[in-house]
Formats: structure tokens, C-alpha cells, sequence
């Protein structure tokens, strides 16, 4: 019960849109506008399809007993639509291919949106994210920039979402202390089948590497392929630098310290939340993204991390020894801490299984974390992301 008090006291504006993307299907009737639209008012960018169409080119020549669907993409640029917040406009083929015959069964037009820059705000656009109480005014605001290029209103009103991303953003004091914050959070466990999934192979280090500057958690369908929805926490200072992007210095620099913790939402976990909150219209679930970030968020990173604070070994170990636990239990909880600063919480948990939320709730009760701040470390404690989302939020800045 605590847990979901500290989760639901946390929110209060903590969550908001980042991007999300949206689809288009044209009817017979409407396809020919839409391919006409793509040839007069956009540029195409041959680049992108060559990369977006890698998966399709590996498979289009095979020969297939049975149906398969396979995608191909024609990607597209406007300028002046990139300055209002939309982007990567593409569309989409779905192509069924059987023995060596293939037939586009139907074509989409997807393209993403940054709500913030929809609306106007030209001050950090890429660090702040849209106020919540400004996510009304996505729909009109979309149907007044397209509208006038010969998209249909009903057609963008209706549109399917085909990803969302909800997210929230804290500062640090430093942003070596965000990246030692970042450290920590490595050690995370699962929860609800979200797995860490924070390295990937290196073809120059032969060997499975961190992410650089961020941590995942990812959750995927019995089919390995369909990604469900999973998490992102990264420095964003660090990731704003290495890009190729071109942001602006000003706000690079003001994101010094930050860490963004990002939801996204694919289509089948969007299916169900549509039907969770009894979305008649998808842009409905674009209006509930403060309560995703309440009821899945903020719900996750407490089952991931747990809600007590991340002390060093010694200090985690005296809170333990004058609990009133049993000695059983302070000793698997000691026991858990060890593994944990040898491992992560994945690896401390396993021999537990279905004791995990048990024992976790030990740890809450306590006020103190698995994860555990290394003895060399000057930092002597570090908050569980639910507080510093309540006390540290950063999705809106003052201006100097």
C-alpha cells in the first residue's frame, strides 16, 4: 500500500508526451490524393528507404511455400513541416509475398510528431516536453498545419497510433552525478516482463558492450520480434551530444545533469490500453498519458528499482541488522545486496522467483534499496527515481 501511495503522490505533472507516431490508411478512393500529396509537396529521401527497406531486401527474393507480409518503405522530407514537429514521413507498403509472386495489399502514410514544437514552443524543444494540460489542442493543431496540404481532416482525426512515448525528466546536481546515477540504475531487476536489456554486441570488442549513456527494459510478445512497450532512461546531455542531429549548444548545455525516463508504447500494448481506458477515438490515449505515466511508469520503475533510497553497503546493511526482520529474512536481504553490487537485481532475485515482491517489500519497508552506491564513491545516497521525479522534475524549465 505504501508503495502505491509514494507512486501515486510522485505524479502530480510528472508525465507527458515526448513524440508519438500516427498512420494513415487511404481508402481506394483517397489514394491517389495521398500519392500525389507525397510527389508535390514532399521531397523524397532515397537514403532513408535504403536503410528503412534493410529487412525487406534480405527477404524479398526468397521463396516463400506460404503467405508472408513483408514491409517496404518510401521515406519522405518536408521542411517546413519538420519546423512545426512533424517528421519522418514515410509510406508504407505491405507487401504479400507467396512462392515468387508479391501483391501490395495496402499502403499507410506514417510519420511522427513532436507535440511540443507542434505547439509552438520554440524554447527547449528537445529537453522540456508538451504541458500536459496543452495536449488537447494536438488534434486541431495537426488538422490546421495538414489540412491545407490536402490531407483530410477526418482522416487525421481518425488516425491510428502506431507508437507512443511517454516520459518525464529529473535533474541532478552535476552531470557526473547523472551519470553515476545512471551506473546505479544498471542494476535494476524486472518486472512485469520487463527484462534489463542494456547491452549489444560490438563487432570491434567481440563482445556484448552497455548502451552508451542508457539504460533499457524491454518487454516482448511470445513472438520475440514484436516489441510490446519498454523503457528508456538515458543521460540527456550525453545523448543530445553525440548526435548528428545538430541541436542547439545552448539547450545541450542546459541539459547537463538531466535524465530522461521514456515509456514506449507499441501497437499491441496500445491496443490494450485503448480498450483499458475505453478510448472510442485512438487520439483519445494521446489525452491519458498522464495516467499511463501513473499507471504503467511510474508503476514499472517502482517494481524495477523499488521505492527506498541507494545508500552504500555499510549504511544499507546497519539499516538491516536493527530492523525488526527476522534473522532469515535480514540475512537474504543482505544476501540479495551482495549479488546485486556483484551483478544486478536480475541476477540477485533468480533463485527466489515468486518470493521477489515479497522480499522486495522488506526493502521498501525500510526505506532502502537492493542497489547499493560503491565505498569509493564521494556520493553517500541517491533517491529511487519515483521521489526524484516528484521532487526533481525538470519536463518544464524557467527561462534565464
Amino acid at each position: 500500500m505504501e508503495d502505491n501511495k509514494e507512486k501515486n503522490n510522485a505524479i502530480n505533472g510528472g508525465c507527458s508526451i515526448h513524440t508519438f507516431e500516427m498512420c494513415i490508411t487511404p481508402t481506394a478512393e483517397t489514394l491517389g490524393l495521398y500519392l500525389d500529396i507525397l510527389k508535390t509537396r514532399f521531397k523524397y529521401n532515397a537514403g532513408r528507404s535504403y536503410q528503412d527497406n534493410e529487412e525487406y531486401r534480405k527477404k524479398e527474393n526468397l521463396r516463400y511455400a506460404a503467405p508472408v507480409y513483408l514491409a517496404r518503405y518510401r521515406c519522405y522530407d518536408n521542411d517546413e513541416l519538420f519546423e512545426h514537429g512533424l517528421s519522418f514521413f514515410c509510406l508504407k507498403e505491405t507487401i504479400r509475398v507467396e512462392g515468387f509472386s508479391k501483391e501490395v495489399i495496402y499502403r499507410d502514410i506514417m510519420f511522427q510528431v513532436n507535440p511540443r514544437i507542434l505547439l509552438g514552443h520554440s524554447e527547449y524543444k528537445y529537453i522540456c516536453i508538451v504541458p500536459q494540460n496543452e495536449i488537447e489542442l494536438i488534434v486541431d493543431r495537426l488538422v490546421e498545419i495538414l489540412k491545407p496540404l490536402g490531407f483530410l481532416e477526418s482522416d487525421i482525426r481518425f488516425a491510428v497510433i502506431t507508437r507512443l512515448d511517454v516520459c518525464t525528466n529529473i535533474t541532478l546536481d552535476s552531470q557526473e552525478e547523472a551519470r553515476a546515477y545512471l551506473k546505479c540504475l544498471r542494476k535494476g531487476g524486472y518486472y512485469k516482463r520487463l527484462y534489463l536489456k542494456d547491452k549489444r554486441f560490438s563487432e570491434t570488442a567481440h563482445r556484448y558492450v552497455y548502451l552508451n549513456n542508457e539504460v533499457k527494459f524491454v518487454s516482448r510478445d511470445p513472438k520475440p520480434q514484436r516489441i510490446r512497450q519498454e523503457i528508456s532512461i538515458y543521460t540527456k546531455h550525453d545523448q543530445m551530444e553525440n548526435s548528428e542531429k545538430g541541436y542547439d549548444e545552448d539547450e545541450i548545455i542546459t541539459a547537463e545533469g538531466q535524465i530522461r525516463f521514456e515509456f514506449r508504447l507499441f501497437r499491441r500494448k496500445i491496443n490494450y490500453l485503448l480498450e483499458k481506458y475505453r478510448c472510442n477515438v485512438e487520439f483519445e490515449l494521446v489525452l491519458m498519458s498522464e495516467a499511463i505515466g501513473v499507471d504503467e511508469l511510474l508503476d514499472r520503475l517502482a517494481g524495477l528499482y523499488g521505492t527506498g533510497k541507494m545508500l552504500k553497503k555499510e549504511a544499507a546493511f546497519s539499516k538491516i541488522d536493527k530492523s525488526k526482520h527476522r534473522l532469515s529474512v535480514r540475512n537474504v536481504m543482505k544476501r540479495i545486496i551482495e549479488d546485486t553490487r556483484k551483478n544486478n537485481m536480475v541476477y540477485a532475485f533468480d533463485e527466489y522467483g515468486g518470493d521477489k515482491s515479497r522480499i522486495m517489500s522488506y526493502f521498501n519497508q525500510l526505506g532502502i534499496s537492493p542497489i547499493t552506491i560503491p565505498a569509493s564513491w564521494e556520493i553517500e545516497e541517491f533517491e529511487n527515481p519515483l521521489t526524484y521525479i516528484k521532487t526533481r522534475n525538470v519536463n518544464e524549465r524557467e527561462l534565464e
